[in-house]
């Protein structure tokens, strides 16, 4: 992943949630998608799309990139207003 999507994504993980996006946290977030532990919110585009990551006993919404395999940013967590319902039947 190029630099600056990298710094992107940790600034945002800073400054919305207080979490330091560093090689570990980005390694669970990562595993978490891809071992299907997170929940698919919606497709975004034909590589990427937004998710619910089950961090620390919260729902954390990001963007996925399939290409890439990484996360490409965070996002606020008014985001997961609409999904509520469906995140509440989920199990943490």
């Amino acid at each position: 992943m190029d630099k600056g999507r990298e710094e992107h994504a940790k600034r945002r993980a800073l400054e919305i949630y207080g979490i330091d996006f560093g090689p570990r946290t980005r390694e669970f977030f990562v595993n978490s998608i891809q071992n299907n532990r997170a929940i698919l919110l919606e497709k975004t585009s034909r590589t990427r799309g937004a998710f619910a990551v089950d961090y620390k006993d919260s729902w954390i919404p990001v963007i996925y990139d399939e290409k890439i395999k990484n996360i490409i940013t965070f996002l606020p967590p008014e985001d997961l207003v609409p999904y509520q319902e469906r995140l509440s039947g989920e199990k943490k």
